[in-house]
């Protein structure tokens, strides 16, 4: 509702109640200068105590006798800021902080322009948390180095994690002595997995390498079916053990064993079938059984 300026005259006996612009603020006296109507502007001090930070700019409403000194008994409008309450500091943009009561005594809080919780801490659990409903949160510095340090648990949550390093990307674990037992290392050429035991799970597996080679002690294994492509396959070891149920084994052209004694232990029937068989002993051959048939 509009309030005539003559009936404002009349007001608990005052000369004037004006509405005024606050052009500039002096905290050490709580004092303002105000332009009031066309007026250049005149000194008014504050009369009432204000939970929000008053700035130029600011509609106040002065009251007072002309030529007599002036007081600010009201606020207007504060640019769109919302007023606080004891124990809150505002800022310009409409952001603000409070101490306020939680659970386990009191909490410190950060709310954005919209009222929203930016950022939280509990003296009495240690607990601070920082939440942002919007927007981006970066952490940077351009000369120097960065830790997160915790002896707790460290988590990193969210819909995609990049990791990236111009030069290298580590991984480790430590010991309660500081040194590390298993660590993942990757830099511009390489990448290192070293720990006591390794272990993958996985319902399919696809590994795509120019050249592999393997070095450890002993190899065990366990596979339903096993399937090698390969031109050249080259065996070398002290000894060879192999057992089967049945081996097959199926050659077009030549198949060559080259020994220094053969031996075969056959318990039933040994069956040798060719179109031409070729026997040549450069000394003694020898042939013995109950019965020998030829023909």
């Amino acid at each position: 509702m509009f309030i005539r300026t003559e009936e404002l005259e009349s007001v608990a006996g005052v000369a004037f109640i004006r509405p005024a612009e606050i052009l500039e603020i002096d905290s050490h006296t709580r004092r303002v200068f105000v332009r009031i109507d066309d007026d250049p502007g005149v000194w008014a001090r504050l009369a009432i105590q204000l939970g929000l930070d008053l700035a130029a700019g600011d509609e106040v409403l002065v009251a007072g006798e002309r030529g007599e000194e002036l007081f600010v008994t009201g606020v207007l409008n504060c640019r769109n800021r919302s007023p606080v309450g004891p124990g809150q500091l505002s800022a310009d943009c409409g952001a603000y902080a409070e101490i306020s009561a939680s659970s386990s005594g009191q909490a410190i809080r950060v709310f954005s322009p919209a009222k929203q919780l930016v950022f939280e801490y509990d003296p009495a659990s240690g607990a601070a948390r920082v939440d942002l409903p919007r927007g981006d949160l970066e952490i940077r510095t351009q000369d120097g180095d960065m830790t997160f340090s915790s002896d707790q648990e460290i988590r990193f949550r969210g819909r995609s994690i990049e990791l990236a390093a111009s030069s290298a990307v580590k991984l480790g674990v430590i010991d309660s002595s500081g040194s590390t037992v298993s660590e993942l290392k990757a830099d511009t050429r390489h990448l290192r997995l070293t720990s006591p035991e390794v272990g993958i799970t996985a319902a399919r597996g696809d590994f795509q390498l120019t050249e592999t080679r393997f070095i450890g002690e002993q190899i065990q294994g366990t596979v339903k079916h096993v399937r090698l492509i390969a031109n050249k396959v080259e065996t070398t070891a002290k000894t060879i053990v192999q057992k089967a149920t049945n081996v097959y084994r199926t050659v077009e052209k030549l198949m060559q064993l080259r020994a220094g004694r053969q031996r075969s232990i056959i318990e039933s029937t040994h069956d040798l079938k060719a179109r031409n068989i070729y026997a040549r002993a450069t000394e003694d051959f020898k042939v013995q059984g109950d019965q020998i048939h030829l023909g």
